[in-house]
């Protein structure tokens, strides 16, 4: 039975196929037509009986893109035994005969009268129902066995994917885990370290007066004897970046600590395909002063001013330009020149709303890495604002309140896949990344958490 949706001057019509194998009762399609006016916003669709051979050509002009059922069903689908009849119009190597029949499961549907369902083969009966209103249900361990310390995902954080609702923070915790182990390339994943969602939260949580270890400790040691079990199999300071997901007030943000190695800021000299043979030195008491570089005078004057609003302490750099740091809108590519980039120890705020006290962020990582480098180092280490700089870069922005659990995901996956190369500011990145990225991001996550809980099923034998 096929059911079809479409109206006039849509980009294009909508589908939705039920394998059924017995024709329905007239009970069982007054529930269905209740379900599909609920689904559709266009009102009720219509109800038709449609031939596997019908079917076959729409399924196939369907780009992949635009249909999960294609995506995830479709080659199975295929397989399936059909009436001799039927078989003229499908390709050859779609005839493969199967041992058994294909089934599916529904395994999501969302809440306030709006439905989401994702259909997948039942391959060797590996999926179950996830959907389980009376009890809960834990679908994924991850990392699983005998890996130590997997994170448990159930049914209930699922509920969290669906739109309007925040994520929480094991859905966060999956998702960076599974970048890091599985998204990461090897070397980048060996110079980075991501702390849990629990880790800054643990880290700020209220003194309760019976837990104190000393009177004399300060608050920043107090705060550091909270967390200091968190690193005892790592040192953060071989580390190149260390990611921080931060929850205030309901809403996340990402701190990145950057190169906290590093004592002060690098500069390395970068060709541009077609420079000029001449770029402006610098001496060693300008690079020490400011991490802005003139790097072409004419350009600088031709373009202006860069603004101040990416950096806390950035007064004293208003009369200094660099080239790198100038707009993209605004450059002249077919203009050439030298630059040089900028690595130098910085912490990186990416908040896609920018309400949460970020200052206070800062100001307690900067006292836990100077407790942390005293523990781990043995010796006094300041950082400062004039050594650790912090950075707000001009980030994609959420244009809802309940979104911003996704960004951060984003922020880290970009962070990765356009890695960033000059640790200066201003560091324009509003083109990061599409905005409908974020829009399929629940979708995705989802669908990632349900193959995982299929794959796990099947090697436990379930």
């Amino acid at each position: 039975m096929g059911t079809t949706v479409g109206s006039t001057g849509s980009k294009s019509n909508e589908f939705i196929f039920l394998e059924l194998k017995d024709p329905p009762s007239k009970k069982e399609q007054d529930i269905v037509s209740t379900i599909m006016k609920k689904a559709s916003k266009r009102g009720l669709p219509g109800l038709t009986d449609m031939p596997w051979s019908m079917a076959f050509p729409l399924l196939k002009a369907l780009p992949d893109a635009e249909s999960a059922f294609k995506a995830n069903c479709f080659p199975d689908f295929c397989k399936q035994k059909l009436k001799p009849s039927e078989t003229k119009t499908l390709p050859a190597s779609s005839l493969e005969s199967i041992e058994t029949p294909c089934t599916y499961t529904l395994l999501q549907s969302q809440r306030d009268g709006i439905y989401s369902t994702t259909l997948v083969p039942k391959e060797d009966y590996g999926w179950t129902e996830v959907r389980n209103a009376e009890s809960l249900l834990k679908l994924i361990v991850y990392p699983p066995p005998p890996t130590k310390g997997g994170l448990g995902v159930t049914n209930e954080d699922l509920d969290c994917l669906e739109h309007g609702e925040f994520l929480n923070d094991v859905i966060i915790d999956f998702y960076l885990n599974y970048l890091l182990l599985e998204m990461f390339p090897k070397h980048f994943a060996e110079r980075s370290h991501i702390f849990s969602s629990f880790f800054y939260k643990c880290l700020t949580r209220k003194d309760n007066g019976s837990n104190d270890t000393s009177t004399t400790a300060s608050a920043a040691q107090r705060r550091h004897q909270r967390v200091k079990t968190w690193t005892r199999h790592i040192d953060i300071f071989t580390k190149d970046f260390i990611f921080v997901p931060v929850n205030e007030n309901s809403h996340w943000y990402l701190a990145v600590i950057c190169f906290p190695w590093m004592e002060h800021a690098e500069y390395k000299e970068k060709t541009e395909q077609g420079c000029a043979p001449h770029c402006f030195k610098l001496s060693k008491e300008t690079t020490s002063k400011s991490s802005v570089i003139v790097l072409n005078e004419s350009l600088a004057k031709e373009e202006g001013i860069i603004s101040d609003d990416f950096s806390s302490d950035d007064t004293n750099d208003k009369s200094l330009l660099s080239g790198h740091s100038l707009h993209p809108r605004s450059c002249d590519h077919k203009r050439t020149h030298c630059r040089k980039v900028c690595r130098r120890p910085c912490l990186l705020i990416f908040d896609s709303l920018k309400t949460a006290s970020a200052q206070t962020t800062v100001q307690v990582l900067r006292e836990y890495l100077k407790v942390e480098w005293e523990v781990k180092k043995k010796t006094a280490r300041e950082f400062s604002r004039s050594n650790m700089r912090d950075l707000y870069p001009k980030i994609p922005k959420q244009n809802n309140s309940t979104d911003c659990g996704l960004f951060l995901l984003q922020y880290v996956e970009s962070f990765v896949q356009k890695p960033i190369e000059n640790f200066d500011h201003p560091m324009y990145l509003e083109d990061w990344f599409p905005l409908h990225v974020i829009k399929s991001k629940r979708e995705d996550i989802r669908d990632l958490i349900l193959k995982l809980h299929l794959q796990q099923n099947r090697k436990s034998g379930k």
